[in-house]
C-alpha cells in the first residue's frame, strides 16, 4: 500500500463537512465528498480540543490513521471511487478501552454505506 494523502486546506475540510455526506458511527463520525477529477482519495482527521489533552489527541489520531490504512490494506476495493473523507473523532474514543478494531470497524462500516 501507498502513501495516505491527507488534506491540506482548511477549504477542503470545509466543502467535506457543507457538501459531503456524514455517516456516523459509535466512535467516529465520518464525512465523505466525492471528487470527481482527484488522483487519489484524501484524508482528513479531527479531534476537538475539549475531549482530551494533546497526548490523547494524538493518540486517537495516530488510531484513525492506522485503522483506515490497515483498512485499505486488507481490502482495497472498497472503495472504488475518489473521495475526501474527514473522520471526526467522538468522545468515547478517548476511552482507553477503545482499540483500533473498534475504529476499523466503524470506517469499514462507513464505507460501505457509501456504495
Amino acid at each position: 500500500m501507498g502513501k495516505i494523502f491527507t488534506i491540506k486546506q482548511n477549504g477542503q475540510f470545509s466543502r467535506a463537512f457543507c457538501k459531503g455526506i456524514n455517516i456516523v458511527g459509535k466512535n467516529i463520525v465520518v464525512y465523505a465528498l466525492k471528487c470527481k477529477n482527484a488522483k487519489e482519495s484524501k484524508i482528513g482527521i479531527t479531534v476537538n480540543k475539549k475531549l482530551g489533552d494533546a497526548v490523547q489527541r494524538n493518540r486517537v489520531k495516530r488510531l484513525i490513521k492506522e485503522a483506515y490504512r490497515t483498512l485499505l490494506q486488507t481490502e482495497p476495493k472498497i472503495v472504488d471511487e475518489k473521495y475526501i473523507f474527514v473522520f471526526v473523532a467522538r468522545a468515547r474514543c478517548f476511552n482507553k478501552k477503545v482499540k483500533m478494531q473498534h475504529i476499523r470497524r466503524d470506517i469499514k462500516n462507513a464505507l460501505e454505506k457509501l456504495n
